[in-house]
């Protein structure tokens, strides 16, 4: 059975949590948004001494993977105390970090992976899989960490997964493991939510005309013979300044299938990775459909509690629109304050 462990923020004492809510006990992750643990301790004679531990910024340490408490509910209720914590994992304090320094011009993700992480003060690495594009950037830097960090999933189309502290940036089609996993309505779960979504749907798209190279189309062939000719609105970045880079572009944006979003919740203890793809099955709407996780909710201490999983194959889910608003809410307010 797995441990909990609480580490004290002068990492002078580290104990296993015991007498505590187990089946409460929830691991909380969404693609490329948050990642964090939440539990709830009651003060008894077993565990008063890992009790005190818990404080703003002890550790939680759990599953090999560290997370630090940002959240607490301290309640007292006659002679009863209870702390309710949430706790992100440690992957998040590179936001405490800052890179002064600014570059600009045509560059790899590694070269702004460079620029950010190699004087970091607080140990993080990284590493990169997969096949990205080449983007202009300009004046890239001032700001914390976490933030170029967003701004490089944003222009290279990358998914982050941590390990503690080293970060391993994928690409989009390199990212997450085709498996044998079903999940079949009323059997191994009787509760799943569809949201289906053409209004997105096109075939083909244009990538500006930069001055570099000629105008780029990328038209999928598959999706094309199927609804016809739906065209996006065009790519104007002028920040890719090859062909090749822009292709890749391309056909990241291109929402060519019916995008669908899933919520499941199962009914028995279900392993699946970050990213994993499955099938669901319905045969209600003689459905197979192939979908990737990109959020869930586990229990991971209480075998009889399953975890509830969102799955979708859309090119943007809802957690990236979500991150998309703020990212424009930022750009509009620093552009007022110049």
């Amino acid at each position: 059975m797995k441990n909990v462990v609480i580490q004290d923020f002068e990492k002078n004492y580290a104990e296993i949590l015991t007498d505590f809510d187990r089946y409460n006990f929830q691991e909380e992750w969404q693609e490329n948004t948050s990642w964090q643990l939440k539990l709830s301790v009651s003060k008894t004679d077993a565990n008063q001494f890992t009790f005190d531990l818990i404080n703003f910024e002890s550790t939680v340490l759990f599953d090999n993977q560290e997370f630090v408490i940002k959240q607490m509910n301290h309640k007292f209720n006659g002679l009863r105390q209870t702390k309710e914590v949430t706790a992100v994992h440690i992957m998040y304090t590179m936001q405490y970090d800052f890179q002064y320094d600014v570059i600009s011009g045509k560059k790899t993700i590694s070269q702004l992976l460079h620029h950010i992480f190699d004087k970091n003060t607080q140990g993080f690495t990284w590493s990169t899989v997969g096949t990205f594009p080449s983007v202009e950037q300009e004046n890239f830097g001032n700001s914390n960490l976490l933030d170029l960090v967003n701004e490089v999933l944003d222009d290279y189309f990358a998914v982050v997964i941590a390990d503690k502290k080293h970060l391993t940036f994928y690409s989009k089609n390199s990212y997450g493991a085709k498996t044998e996993n079903t999940i079949r309505y009323r059997y191994n779960t009787d509760e799943i939510t569809l949201d289906c979504d053409t209004t997105n749907l096109r075939t083909e798209i244009r990538g500006n005309m930069s001055g570099y190279f000629p105008p780029v189309v990328y038209r999928n062939k598959e999706a094309f013979e199927r609804w016809g000719l739906r065209i996006a609105t065009p790519v104007d970045d002028e920040r890719y300044t090859d062909e090749n880079s822009m292709k890749l572009r391309l056909e990241n944006e291109l929402q060519y299938y019916p995008a669908i979003s899933c919520n499941v919740i199962m009914k028995l203890p279900y392993e699946l990775e970050k990213g994993d793809y499955v099938v669901i099955v319905l045969h209600e709407l003689n459905m197979n459909l192939d979908v990737q996780l990109v959020g869930y909710n586990k229990y991971p201490l209480a075998l009889a509690r399953p975890p509830e999983l969102t799955l979708s194959n859309s090119k943007k889910d809802m957690i990236n629109i979500q991150r998309d608003i703020i990212k424009t809410i930022k750009k509009l307010k620093k552009g007022a304050s110049k």
